[in-house]
């Protein structure tokens, strides 16, 4: 069997934990790429929420579900194919891109492929889940406030969230169009990069590049498991991280990264609520409620905080063109848990799952979640993550190319 597509339905159909993976399946055979492109003939599924000619965009949601298929692809979708991609289906997520754990009442929870008792990471979680199990060798997501990343993390697999609105998010369905930005998650760094630049990233350099890195402390760094801990600090060391910074930004810009995403997510689907709200999980729906009680002056003010901090890069990032720290401050939690204990302190899994990545996105950062050679001690992986100043994606990509090369960095692939 020699068909890329063809060896990928079969590594699809041995899974036994496939079931809640695909929300629509096309397996197509046809490609009109261009045969010199990397992407040529590579099999690729897409997040729901993007728009595929022939297919539902359900956006993990039963809301959406009214029969309707796309009647053209999403640019970001028609580029893979320009690319010679393969699109093989849409992919499950988190209902609207509204969480971070993989649960989906009407599709079914995605599972981590490293432990089916453990949460896969959302939004973009069968993004991640399919290429850390060794089904596609990438996928596309989105990112908001760290739907990339975090899946990319605990899955164990390259995730890259480009600067905002470097990417085109048209004819992807909005959580919060303000933060929202496409992107590939993958088995290996030439794919990641590959696929970037298919969306049209600028990502060439020529070679190891002279980036100011620090890490990070203090907030949202604090707290880390003992092994992610361990892990931000050998990947700062062959990076040569320099200093440590402390961002007094951080905590203001995740809050406001939140009044954001709610005051956003509700206008975006008020329609919705109107006309559908017994089809939205309940989890969502309450979201979207709250989401319509945030005043549009508090909105405003967030974009105002943005902006400032956005004006100002150098002094944003303290001049630090790169910020190490981890995509995670734990490993992947158990599917039936609440709660995890960071630093001796309660978080809610949700909360605690975004903490790391929110703030970032905020101020437009481009990033990669970098998967670290080695598991923790429960065999799950640990991701960390290269936070770069917007516009600096070609430095982040040459920088995770570096860890690839070194062997600190390795997609742990089932």
């Amino acid at each position: 069997m020699s068909d890329p597509v063809a060896q990928a339905r079969a590594r699809f159909d041995a899974r036994p934990d496939n079931a809640a993976w695909m929300i629509d399946a096309c397996w197509d055979t046809t490609n009109t790429g261009s045969a010199a492109s990397p992407l040529s003939g590579l099999p690729i599924a897409v997040k729901s929420n993007y728009a595929v000619a022939g297919l539902r965009t359900l956006a993990g949601s039963a809301a959406r579900d009214d029969g309707t298929v796309a009647e053209f692809d999403c640019p970001a979708v028609a580029a893979m194919r320009s690319a010679g991609a393969v699109i093989v289906g849409t992919l499950n997520m988190n209902e609207l891109a509204y969480g971070f754990t993989g649960v989906n009442v009407r599709f079914g929870d995605v599972a981590n492929p490293h432990s089916a008792d453990h949460v896969a990471g959302g939004s973009s979680s069968a993004s991640a889940a399919i290429v850390g199990a060794g089904v596609l060798d990438a996928a596309l997501g989105t990112d908001t406030n760290g739907s990339i990343r975090v899946p990319a993390a605990l899955c164990g697999v390259w995730g890259f969230r480009p600067s905002s609105a470097s990417v085109s998010a048209e004819g992807i369905v909005p959580l919060a169009e303000t933060l929202d930005v496409p992107g590939p998650l993958a088995r290996n760094v030439k794919l990641l990069d590959a696929i970037a630049t298919a969306l049209g990233v600028e990502t060439r350099v020529n070679a190891r590049m002279s980036a100011r890195i620090a890490t990070l402390r203090g907030f949202p760094a604090h707290g880390a498991q003992p092994a992610v801990t361990a892990a931000v600090a050998r990947v700062a060391k062959v990076l040569g991280a320099s200093r440590s910074v402390e961002l007094d930004w951080t905590a203001a810009a995740r809050a406001a990264s939140q009044v954001l995403t709610g005051y956003e997510a509700a206008r975006n689907h008020r329609a919705l609520l109107v006309d559908r709200a017994g089809g939205l999980e309940p989890l969502t729906r309450a979201r979207l409620r709250a989401g319509l009680a945030v005043d549009g002056r508090w909105a405003q003010r967030a974009l105002e905080v943005r902006n400032r901090l956005r004006t100002d890069p150098e002094g944003t990032f303290d001049g630090a063109d790169v910020i190490v720290l981890a995509s995670v401050a734990m490993t992947a939690p158990r599917r039936d848990a609440e709660f995890v204990e960071l630093d001796g302190k309660q978080e809610s899994v949700n909360a605690a799952l975004g903490r790391c990545t929110s703030p970032f996105s905020f101020v437009g950062a481009a990033v990669v979640s970098v998967p670290f050679c080695e598991p923790d001690d429960n065999g799950l992986p640990i991701g960390v993550q290269l936070v770069a100043r917007p516009g600096l994606d070609a430095v982040v990509l040459a920088l995770a190319k570096v860890l690839e090369d070194d062997g600190i960095a390795a997609a742990q692939v089932q």
